[in-house]
């Protein structure tokens, strides 16, 4: 089984490239473009890591990680 990665990234060529990249590295890549979209696949399974960034609009990462900290309490 290939380990999962959530990537987190709302610059598209940054996004595509990434998910490639880790991709050919034998990584099973689920790659979003906001913190919106991220709740939902977090909600759906847990990843084995997240890459994320930190700028990401009207949210950012760390919404996501506090919203994150608050699910597995």
């Amino acid at each position: 089984m290939k380990n999962r990665i959530l990537s987190v990234e709302d610059n598209p060529a940054n996004r595509e490239l990434l998910q490639d990249w880790l991709e050919v590295a034998g990584y099973e890549v689920w790659a979003v473009a906001n913190v919106k979209s991220s709740y939902k696949v977090l909600e759906m399974d847990a990843p084995d890591v997240v890459l994320l960034d930190i700028n990401l609009g009207p949210e950012n990462g760390l919404d996501l990680v506090a919203w994150s900290a608050e699910k597995r309490v």
